[in-house]
């Protein structure tokens, strides 16, 4: 087995666990995502590996070719500093996730692909992984590729996962009550980022970050969450889940 393919499953154990532990807690406690949304959500996830595997299989191998047509050897690889080399990756490629993030609000066809992540009414683990194919090859060609001429496809791939695995633990409403001045400062918290999914007028368009929060804090896209029960979904879209997955009233 590979070591990003070690890295995946590693990962996927990461997320399943935890994500069964939340529904459980939550159902006990009376406020369990409603069941179609939550199998919706399921669904478009197992799409999703389905078209990761298959970017695997088609894309990735054209890219690799280009990389090599281009000659361009990385300037950082694990060989010479794995901590130093990770470190920086992890901080460049974050940045550069930010503002993919934040055009991917700001440009129709981003949009397009990115408006799947922000349907569901509820915030819940699970909604981690709602994420488009659509999407997924977008940060492949347009962040991952070009990051991999500098630091090699293998780290690339390993930092791309490792910051998607942090952003699904921002997709929860518990414990967002507790307050963590100096992290919340530096680092995305799930306060920061259900802020980003709230649709109320005073809420939209802000904290782009994934890992780092400290880029909205830069930019202008900052916003402290209020007191206030937060509303999700897209914004003038009364029904997210399509005909046949009727919302239980």
């Amino acid at each position: 087995m590979s070591e990003y393919m070690l890295v995946r499953v590693l990962g996927v154990v990461a997320m399943v666990f935890p994500g069964v532990a939340e529904y459980l807690y939550l159902k006990k406690s009376g406020k369990s995502p409603d069941m179609k949304e939550l199998t919706l959500t399921l669904k478009i996830a197992a799409f999703l590996v389905v078209a990761m595997a298959l970017r695997e299989q088609y894309i990735s191998p054209h890219l690799e070719a280009l990389r090599e047509l281009l000659g361009v050897k990385p300037f950082f690889s694990v060989g010479q500093n794995p901590w130093v080399t990770f470190f920086v990756l992890i901080i460049v490629f974050d940045f550069m996730a930010y503002w993919m993030h934040r055009f991917s609000h700001q440009v129709r066809f981003l949009w397009a692909g990115h408006s799947c992540h922000h349907s569901p009414k509820s915030i819940f683990l699970g909604v981690g992984q709602r994420i488009s194919f659509v999407e997924a090859y977008l940060y492949a060609i347009i962040l991952n590729f070009p990051l991999s001429l500098f630091f090699g496809q293998l780290e690339v791939d390993v930092v791309s996962y490792v910051n998607l695995l942090y952003q699904f633990y921002l997709h929860t409403e518990l414990g967002v009550a507790k307050k963590m001045p100096f992290i919340s400062y530096i680092f995305n918290t799930p306060n920061h980022h259900c802020v980003h999914h709230s649709i109320d007028d005073k809420y939209i368009n802000k904290n782009f970050g994934g890992i780092f929060i400290v880029w909205d804090r830069l930019f202008g896209t900052f916003l402290e969450r209020g007191p206030e029960k937060l509303t999700y979904g897209l914004k003038g879209i009364k029904c997210q889940v399509p005909a046949g997955y009727k919302r239980a009233s």
